[in-house]
Parts: structure tokens; C-alpha cells; sequence
């Protein structure tokens, strides 16, 4: 909603307001947090919602799910069904929340990015010298921390392959193979078998 936009906008870039008037102070300002912040409290916000549905406290409803969701990165039931299944569950579900609090707060972000554009070819705005020249530094700010975002991402998935997923998903695919039969070879954990040091025999 518009007054969602406005208090995300001020919460991030902070306020600036701008006066024209001889006697007045030019410009009063409020600083903001930048982007990192809310990141931190929608992860928390997110990572509750899903524990929630992964024990059972919270039915699978759709206002749930959606609540443990970014509109790029839904978390629908296969995706709680399959987590549930996880022997690394918790691993999985920190991991899955952080990724869903990054791409919620970048696509606000992009959002109020493309608002400012939008404000700023607004005819009073454009008009007005000193409105230009603010959204302009409002929007050269919010830039930067988008970039700053967008490279943390990048690094969050590059770290990730060098992480403990990359055991469980080695793990993972051990004991698929580990569960193949060949014909002729009725046995099953063949590979583990296999792998494991040979036993002394008595």
C-alpha cells in the first residue's frame, strides 16, 4: 500500500524535506538505516513463520505459507512436506530463510527505486530545483545499497558450495547410489558396503 511504500522508504533512505521559504531552515533531514537492518528482521520474521509450519504449531493454510514467503521464492507445501523429510532440516530451513529475506527486501527495494523514478517526472517535482536534486541522492543512495545487496547474494551463493550443504548433498547422492540394484546383484547398499573397511573375519 502507499503508506507501506512511505514507511519503507523512510525506514531505508530516511527523510528529507526540502523548503523554499527566506526565513526557514533549507533542508531538514532524517537519517535512515539502509537496507541491512530489515534484512536481519525479516530473516528472523521468516525463519519463525517456516519453523512454525515445519512443527506443526501452524496449519499449511495459504496466509502461512505466504507469510514465510517472498513473492519471488514462494514456500508452498511440497517445499515444507520435503523439508520435513530432512535430516538436516535446520540447516535447510536457516538457509531457505535467509535467501527468502534477501530476495523480499531487494524486490521492495527495486520497488521504491522505480517509485522515485517515477516521482521525480512528476510536474511540481520536476519544477522545483532542489526536489530534483534530492531524489536524485535519494535514488544515487538507494542504488548503492541495492548493489551492496545484490553482492552479498552472490557471495551467500558462492560461500554456500563450500558449505555444509555441499556434505549433505554429497551425502544425499551416496546413498542413492547406495540404494541402487543392478541386475544379478540383489543386494542393497552395495556402494556403503563396499566402502566401508573390511571386517576381520573370526
Amino acid at each position: 500500500s502507499p503508506q507501506e511504500a512511505t514507511t519503507f522508504a523512510n525506514r531505508v533512505l530516511g527523510e528529507q524535506q526540502q523548503q523554499t521559504c527566506d526565513s526557514c531552515p533549507k533542508t531538514v533531514t532524517a537519517a535512515g538505516v539502509g537496507l541491512t537492518p530489515l534484512i536481519q528482521e525479516t530473516y528472523d520474521t521468516k525463519l519463525k513463520a517456516l519453523q512454525e509450519l515445519l512443527s506443526g504449531s501452524k496449519t499449511l493454510s495459504l496466509e502461512n505459507l505466504e507469510a514465510a514467503s517472498s513473492n519471488s521464492l514462494p514456500i508452498t507445501r511440497g517445499v515444507v512436506a520435503a523439508l520435513k523429510d530432512e535430516r538436516d532440516q535446520d540447516v535447510l530451513a536457516r538457509r531457505l530463510a535467509s535467501e527468502v529475506a534477501l530476495s523480499d527486501v531487494l524486490e521492495k527495494a527495486l520497488t521504491l527505486q522505480r517509485t522515485l523514478m517515477a516521482g521525480s517526472r512528476e510536474p511540481n517535482v520536476a519544477a522545483n530545483d532542489l526536489a530534483v536534486q534530492a531524489v536524485g541522492q535519494q535514488s544515487s543512495s538507494l542504488q548503492q545499497e541495492i548493489g551492496n545487496l545484490k553482492m552479498e547474494l552472490d557471495m551467500r551463493q558462492q560461500l554456500a558450495k563450500n558449505s555444509p550443504l555441499t556434505i549433505i548433498e554429497r551425502s544425499k547422492a551416496r546413498a542413492e547410489d547406495s540404494r541402487g540394484v543392478s541386475p544379478g546383484a540383489p543386494e542393497t547398499n552395495r556402494l556403503d558396503q563396499l566402502q566401508s573397511p573390511a571386517q576381520n573375519k573370526q
